[in-house]
């Protein structure tokens, strides 16, 4: 339902939750749009990091288990590719960045792992914003 809401949407198996590359792959689609906007032209961007999504433990190699530890290479993985998607944003002008979950992760607090169930650790969402101020080449 979610991709119905914007004019443009991009989804493949490679931007899928099972690529462990996709975050590269989302980046690159969302530099790709942007080389394509005119200068004055207002853009929402929406991306959902499907690496910080279930399985994280093939961003630790030798695991077949989901961790807090896998959780964080996955979300280091996730981080080293957006910054790649960061330094050219100031290029297109000026960003507000909305960035949070859409829910968080139990580690084995008070026995529970997962997201599907009613706990504090899933329902604590991170959250952040930020101004991106343009660059003036």
């Amino acid at each position: 339902m979610l991709p119905g809401l914007f004019q443009e949407s991009y989804w493949s198996e490679e931007t899928g939750t099972d690529e462990p590359e996709s975050t590269r792959h989302q980046v690159d689609i969302a530099l790709e749009v942007l080389e394509k906007q005119p200068p004055d032209q207002r853009l929402f961007l929406f991306l959902n990091v499907s690496a910080t999504h279930t399985p994280t433990h093939v961003y630790l190699p030798g695991e077949d288990v989901d961790s807090w530890e896998s959780q964080c290479a996955a979300l280091s993985y996730a981080d080293r590719q957006l910054g790649r998607l960061f330094n050219v944003l100031p290029n297109h002008g000026s960003w507000l960045g909305l960035f949070c979950a859409d829910h968080g992760e139990a580690f084995g607090e008070d026995g529970y792992s997962g997201h599907g169930i009613a706990h504090p650790a899933v329902w604590t969402v991170p959250y952040a914003e930020t101004l991106i101020p343009a660059r003036h080449l």
